[in-house]
């Protein structure tokens, strides 16, 4: 609020000051700050400023000095602008009782207190002046005040607020019919009956505008005299007369008949009678004429005499004389402020009183050329006495003028000046019209009293500050500020000046009210709203062309300039209107567009003394209908803890009482809560002018807009309306769940409260989705309760107490806006929620900062509360609230709002701030005081003080401290939580053991995220009904952690049969970990080619043995088999898989492979009936073969690399993300957590768990799942048997891991790679000779460094070309070689020697069966066709040892598959017969020979 007053000291000299303080600020207050401030002063000490108050004087009445009671709020008084105050201690002196407060009902009924003036506290404390007992009573409950003329009661902010008739009021005027409600206490309160009830003189007057009939003289067209028409000269007809005679006397000439005659006699006879009536009747009527003429101008004087006096008085009334305006203003008369913006009257001035033309006009003669000029001159000098009104008002439009001018002696002129000034703001409301003045030295003390004019002192809104500048700097802001309005008025079209032409007559201002309804001058000069009067002295320190291009732009802008000058001379032609005072005290009236002067016009002014008088008491007066609200009626800052008491931040027992006393706390360790009113959601939020604003979602709601841009407030206005709610309310009654899209920030320490059921924040449109499936359920779950209940909404439950009832939930959502962008069918679900919310109990509080475009329709009607904090533009306001004020908040004034609580019901108030420390300060009010008068007020300023540098620890915020002790009051009550709507995201991480997992027919997988049911519960791997499983994802993502939950789940089964589980890790070695586990037979890593056929080959058979078995007792699953066949330890087979796309790569149409692929396809397709399954892994979907996904049932959809992959693979593509969590999946569509062993994301606990957990296992007995063991790379030859079905075993078999057996006669190559183990391969063929039949002799050809030759047992050794052919040709002159091997070493030496020949006889024999040729050499040695080499490949049989892929068809002729280097060591090759090749393992028997 702000009061303008003058400060009377205790010297006798006084000071014009502005107070602005808050509505709440007490008396004392502002008189201590008056005290401490005014620099006029010497003794402002902080010590003497206790026990003072205000005392308070009306300038215009002899009315005594009053002291205002210091309690009293500056609300309370009311004081009226202009009175005269004076700071003095308060008088201790007994308050007289002039007033009763009766208690009607209540713990306290029937008692009756007398009051005084002042404030009395009401409340449960002992402390307050009136005590109640009553419990639903807060402790501070109300202030009652008793003023002069009325009693008023003020909620204090209590909880169960001050009821009249039900509905809650902050502020009441009681009368003795009034009964109030305080809780349960109901009251009523009166003056008593010797009190004399009298408005004091110095209170602000609310006047209402009262509607006027302005009287008018609109003129009237009078019927004229009709002067009488002289007639024309009448001739004898003579040629008539005498053309009878001639015809006549012709006749009888030739008839000579008397009856000829008798003719000639008539006709004159009759001729001449003619014409004497001719004549005798044309006299008549003009003698007639005449007597009418003179009746008629008798009759226009008359009614000429009768409209002059009516016009002479109509017109004088149209404008009111100064005199009129001057005392209606005196005495508060209904025909101040009269003229509104649409009357015909609006901006026009009554320059003085002259002789006008009338208004009246008169019908001209119809002929007046032929009237007699007697007559016509007797009709112009009747009209001519009547066509000047004399002394009726000289009124000019100022809109027609553009700009008045004012001229003459400087006294006559400012007294003339200072009655235009009256007369115009004694009709014009403040609302409409505004005053500024540019003034010069000369001219500010004849208008010192301006400044006390509301249009002057309530400008703000449009001068900004000073709207009076007498000086350079002051002038020269008020003419910025002026130009800047008539800019923001200019049309963009219309940059040049308005130009103002001719007006005719009927367009004057003075017969504006004789042409109403008409087209008239003003129609074109009309300006915008509020008209702006800017008063312009001819001395004003202001560049006088900058002045004069003013006054020319003003012209149809609403800005209307009065120049003042001595002169006519010193006016600028912009002034197409002047009044030039003469010495005479007369004064002519120029009226250019009109082409007029007036003269002799009477003129009226007001002296200083009656000017000072006039302004006062127009400062005393407030438009009643006046929407806007002072801004400083609102606190610019106000602290949460200021509204709700601190009493709230320190002890939880104050939060308890607080929730107790609205009935919002049923516990059994709890007194029950007393009866109360109809269970309400009402908060308090912030200040406003009429004190504490409360928000009630129900009552106002049920749902809340909140709209504010960057830097508004409207984080903090969400933490101080759940603030106000959580402190009214506990989470019994109401809880709250905070959706945040940006971060969750801001709702601060608020997600703290035990109210809070949950945060949801950094929302991807996935977790919106899943937000809205939860609030439907929540929704369901609530309809179904009230459905059981038989209750049609949550307020009847509430009303019976109902232990079942659910709190209301208000869900507050920032960033609204933004959340429907990125989710656009968000709004389909928030719409749900806000049609089907009231009478559920769920609440939406959505807040944006953009709300154009956002808020459909349809949610549009459910948001009847609006609240805007300062908007980006006009067009948002609009939206929110209906007017465009948001908008134009304060940028400097965060947390101003305005609260649209209905239609038409619009609050402008402070938020309150609760992120402040203001727990342990004074709880000063803001008051601010400030010169009043011409120029930029000066700030009164507290003295200065000595201040330390020293830092100190604030400690905790107001909303820390309150949320602490409402914490601890749901903890010491053991208030258990509420209920939640939905449940936290789902955790990174979960431990596998502690999760349900009991059969074989369920494999636990993890935990499920399932909103519809408002639970998270265990999902998993059905393999009976799903059969197999696919697990997608990218690196990292979780896929090898996945087959390890399944493979630790198949060891936990103790209500079903036992699983068996086997592995190719065709990944990273994610899987090798799971081998310690005695249920998994294999992991075989992918370098083992030859252990995957094996495995397969093992699968395959028992997949072919189980599809018989099963068959035969009609089973169709084995949890069936093991019922029908009695076979409950049949175990179930799992296969996993990591890396896929590897495994299919090597194996699918691989030449040698294929089988273990088809294997794998036969598995997929009947192994789910067989009890086999299989699970595998790829990085994306294409890598599996829609073939093959066809018969995979189950998915498992981890973190994907590309997001396109997910729509492949049928899921939401915005459910997950790169910062989704390792094993976060989605399955069966829902969202999941995979999880792991340990509960732990770090791989060696989970290893060391898994280690544990298999000896546990061993411990329990659990047995070995069958094996696939490797095929050894080092073993003796003593492991294998002597030979294998009679034949020598050359080494360990590849496929069965049995012995592989050669033929010992015929041809035989060994070929290989440089250190391939090709020499040990010769001696375990000499060695498995041997073994087989001792009695064979074995020959070895080899070089004589060859470890070969060294060792024992050979028949004999050749170690050169002529030793070889010596042993060659004697074994060739044998005539059998049974039971004989010759052993050939590096083969192309002894074919490039003598040898050769001898050797080629030996080949040719072995080639017919005779005895055995073992020939080795490199692999590329064997390429050709000729010679004793050609003739030992042409054998197609032999050993090679790490081989290629096309090394078959060089060497063999015969294909090999597709082969891999790592699966091949040395000593490990392919043994080729019959066009057919097997892997095969050598054993070692050189020693040292290889270097495996």
């Amino acid at each position: 609020m702000k009061l303008h007053a003058t400060l009377r000291r205790s010297d006798g000299t006084t000071a014009d000051i502005a107070i602005t303080a808050e509505p709440t600020a007490r008396i004392g207050d502002i008189a201590a700050q008056i005290m401490l401030c005014d620099p006029a002063r010497s003794d402002r000490y902080p010590d003497a400023l206790d026990g003072l108050t205000l005392e308070v004087r009306s300038l215009l009445s002899q009315t005594p000095v009053e002291a205002l009671d210091p309690t009293d709020t500056f609300e309370d008084v009311s004081l009226a602008d202009g009175v005269e105050l004076a700071v003095v201690a308060l008088a201790q002196t007994p308050r007289a009782e002039v007033a009763y407060l009766q208690i009607l009902s209540g713990p306290d009924a029937g008692c009756q207190i007398t009051l005084g003036r002042g404030s009395s506290v009401i409340g449960r404390d002992a402390s307050c002046d009136i005590v109640l007992s009553d419990r639903t009573a807060s402790k501070r409950h109300a202030r009652l005040h008793v003023g002069q003329d009325r009693i008023e009661l003020i909620d204090l902010n209590s909880a169960n607020g001050v009821l009249v008739h039900g509905e809650p009021s902050g502020r009441v005027a009681m009368t003795p019919q009034d009964v109030v409600t305080l809780g349960s206490t109901s009251i009523r309160a009166g003056f008593l009956p010797a009190v004399v009830i009298a408005r004091p003189e110095y209170v602000q007057i609310s006047f209402t505008r009262s509607p006027a009939v302005e009287p008018r003289y609109i003129g009237t067209e009078i019927e004229g005299a009709d002067p009488p028409v002289p007639s024309e000269a009448q001739p004898f007809p003579w040629l008539a007369l005498a053309m009878p005679l001639i015809a006549g006397g012709a006749l009888f000439a030739v008839t000579r008949s008397p009856l000829s005659l008798i003719f000639v006699a008539i006709s004159p006879i009759m001729m001449l009678g003619t014409w004497l009536t001719a004549w005798s009747t044309k006299r008549r009527k003009a003698a007639q004429d005449r007597t009418r003429f003179t009746a008629q101008l008798e009759r226009l004087k008359n009614r000429l005499a009768r409209e002059y006096d009516a016009e002479a008085q109509t017109r004088r009334r149209e404008a009111p004389s100064l005199h009129d305006v001057y005392a209606s203003v005196m005495s508060g008369g209904h025909s101040m402020w009269t003229r509104r913006p649409e009357h015909w009257s609006f901006r026009h001035l009554r320059l003085g009183v002259g002789d006008l033309l009338s208004r009246n006009t008169v019908t001209s003669p119809g002929s007046p050329d032929r009237v007699e000029p007697d007559d016509l001159a007797q009709i112009e000098q009747t009209i001519d006495a009547f066509s000047t009104i004399a002394g009726v008002p000289v009124v000019e439009d100022l809109g027609d003028a553009g700009a008045l001018g004012l001229c003459g002696e400087q006294t006559a002129t400012a007294a003339y000046l200072r009655g235009i000034i009256a007369q115009w703001t004694g009709l014009h409301g403040y609302t409409d019209t505004v005053i500024g003045a540019v003034l010069g030295p000369s001219w500010s003390a004849e208008l010192a009293e301006l400044n006390w004019i509301p249009h002057v002192s309530r400008s703000t809104a449009v001068f900004g500050g000073a709207p009076i500048g007498d000086s350079a700097a002051t002038a020269g802001r008020v003419v910025a500020c002026v130009e800047e309005i008539i800019d923001a008025r200019t049309p963009h079209s219309q940059s040049e000046p308005l130009m103002l032409g001719a007006l005719g007559e009927r367009q004057a201002a003075g017969t504006t009210g004789g042409a109403v309804g008409e087209k008239s001058g003003n129609d074109d000069t009309a300006g915008p709203l509020p008209a702006v009067l800017l008063l312009i002295t001819h001395d004003a320190p202001v560049d006088r062309p900058r002045l004069i291009q003013l006054c020319e732009r003003a012209a149809g802008r609403g800005v209307y300039p009065i120049w003042v000058g001595p002169s006519r001379a010193d006016l600028p032609a912009a002034c197409r209107t002047y009044v030039e005072l003469l010495p005479s005290g007369h004064a002519e009236v120029g009226q250019v567009r009109l082409g007029m002067l007036v003269e002799g016009v009477q003129v009226e002014g007001l002296g200083r003394e009656d000017f000072a008088r006039f302004a006062r008491r127009l400062a005393m007066f407030s438009d009643a209908g006046e929407l806007s609200t002072d801004a400083s009626d609102v606190p610019r800052t106000i602290s949460m803890l200021q509204l709700l008491g601190k009493d709230l931040a320190a002890e939880d027992t104050a939060v308890i009482d607080r929730w107790q006393q609205n009935g919002s706390l049923s516990l059994p360790s709890l007194p029950p809560s007393p009866d109360r009113q109809a269970p309400r959601l009402r908060a308090i939020v912030g200040q406003s002018a009429a004190g504490a604003l409360h928000l009630d979602l129900r009552s106002q709601g049920p749902h809340a807009l909140v709209g504010g841009t960057t830097g508004s407030g409207k984080s903090e206005f969400l933490q101080a309306w759940v603030l106000g709610m959580a402190a009214e309310y506990s989470p019994q009654r109401v809880t709250f769940l905070f959706v945040d899209y940006k971060g969750g920030a801001a709702f601060a320490e608020c997600t703290r409260l035990p109210h809070c059921v949950g945060l949801v924040t950094d929302l991807s449109p996935h977790l919106v989705r899943r937000a809205l499936v939860s609030l439907r359920a929540e929704l369901h779950h609530r309809e179904t309760l009230f459905t059981r209940k038989k209750a049609k909404d949550l307020i009847e439950l509430e009303k019976r107490g109902d232990p079942e009832t659910p709190p209301a939930l208000v869900i507050v959502i920032d960033e609204f806006a933004a959340l429907v962008n990125e989710v656009p069918e968000f709004v389909d679900g928030v719409v749900d929620v806000a049609q089907r919310g009231r009478s559920l109990g769920i609440h939406l509080i959505m807040a944006t900062q953009r709300p154009a475009g956002v808020i459909k329709d349809n949610l549009r009607a459910n948001t009847n509360l609006r609240i805007a904090l300062r908007v980006a533009d006009e067009t948002d306001s609009d939206d929110v609230i209906g007017t465009k004020d948001a908008a134009h908040f304060d940028p400097d004034l965060p947390g101003r709002a305005a609260a649209k609580t209905g239609p038409g019901r619009l609050t402008v108030f402070q938020s309150a701030y609760a992120g402040g420390w203001s727990f342990g300060a004074e709880e000063a009010p803001e008051i601010a005081l400030e010169t009043f008068g011409f120029g930029a007020p000066a700030r009164w300023e507290k003295p200065k003080r000595a201040q330390t540098d020293e830092d100190r620890d604030l400690g905790p915020t107001d909303q820390q401290r309150l949320v602490d002790t409402m914490v601890a009051a749901a903890q010491s009550v053991e208030l258990p939580a509420p209920r939640r709507p939905w449940l936290d995201e789902l955790a990174d991480v979960y431990d596998l053991t502690r999760l349900r997992q009991r059969t074989d027919s369920q494999l636990l997988l993890g935990v499920q995220d399932i909103p519809q049911r408002q639970t998270q519960a265990t999902v998993y791997f059905e393999p009976d009904a799903e059969g197999h499983i696919a697990v997608f994802g990218t690196g990292g993502s979780g896929k090898s952690s996945t087959l390890r939950t399944l493979a630790v789940a198949a060891g936990i089964t103790p209500r079903g049969g036992p699983i068996d589980v086997y592995g190719l890790d065709f990944g990273s070695g994610g899987l090798r970990m799971l081998e310690p586990l005695p249920h998994v037979g294999a992991i075989i890593p992918a370098d083992s080619g030859e252990r995957v056929a094996r495995l397969f080959r093992m699968l395959r058979a028992e997949l072919d043995r189980r599809t018989e078995a099963y068959a035969r007792v009609n089973a169709g699953t084995i949890s069936e088999y093991r019922t029908l066949a009695d076979a409950p330890d049949e175990a179930r087979i799992l296969l996993l898989i990591d890396g896929f796309a590897a495994f299919r790569t090597e194996f699918e149409g691989a030449l040698g492979r294929a089988e273990v692929y088809a294997a794998f396809q036969q598995i997929l397709a009947d192994g789910r009936a067989a009890g086999i399954h299989v699970a595998l892994t790829a990085d994306r979907g294409q890598a599996v073969p829609s073939s093959l996904q066809a018969m995979i049932q189950k998915r498992v959809v981890l973190r994907m690399a590309d997001a396109d992959q997910y729509g492949m693979l049928g899921v939401p593509r915005d459910v997950l993300s790169t910062s989704s969590p390792a094993g976060r999946a989605l399955v069966d569509g829902r969202e999941t957590q995979i999880a792991v062993i340990a509960g732990t994301a770090d791989v060696r606990e989970q290893a060391r768990a898994i280690a544990e957990f298999a000896d546990t296992l061993r411990r329990r007995g659990r047995p070995d799942a069958p094996p696939v063991p490797p095929l050894p790379e080092l073993f003796d030859i003593s492991e294998l048997p002597a030979n294998a079905d009679g034949r020598p075993v050359l080494g360990m078999s590849g496929i069965d891991l049995g012995p592989v057996g050669f033929d010992p006669t015929g041809l035989f190559i060994v070929a290989g790679a440089p250190q391939s183990g090709r020499t040990n391969a010769l001696a375990v063929i000499a060695e498995s000779l041997h073994r087989t039949a001792p009695e064979t002799e074995v020959y070895l050809l080899c070089s004589a460094r060859s470890p070969l030759a060294a060792r024992d047992g050979w028949a004999g050794v050749a170690t050169s070309g002529t030793a070889a052919s010596a042993l060659a040709g004697e074994l060739s002159r044998r005539d059998s070689l049974d039971s004989v091997a010759v052993l050939i070493e590096g083969t192309p030496e002894f074919a490039a020697s003598l040898a050769e020949l001898s050797l080629a006889d030996l080949v040719k024999r072995a080639k017919r069966g005779e005895g055995l040729v073992v020939a080795d050499a490199e692999t590329g040695e064997w390429n050709t066709g000729f010679g004793l080499m050609g003739d030992l490949r042409a054998a197609r049989r032999g050993l090679i040892l790490q081989p290629d892929s096309h090394d078959g068809d060089v060497v063999f002729k015969t294909p090999f598959p597709r082969l891999v280097k790592r699966d091949f060591p040395p000593g490990r090759g392919l043994l080729v017969m019959s066009g057919m090749s097997a892997p095969v393992q050598l054993p070692l028997v050189l020693t040292g020979s290889s270097p495996h």
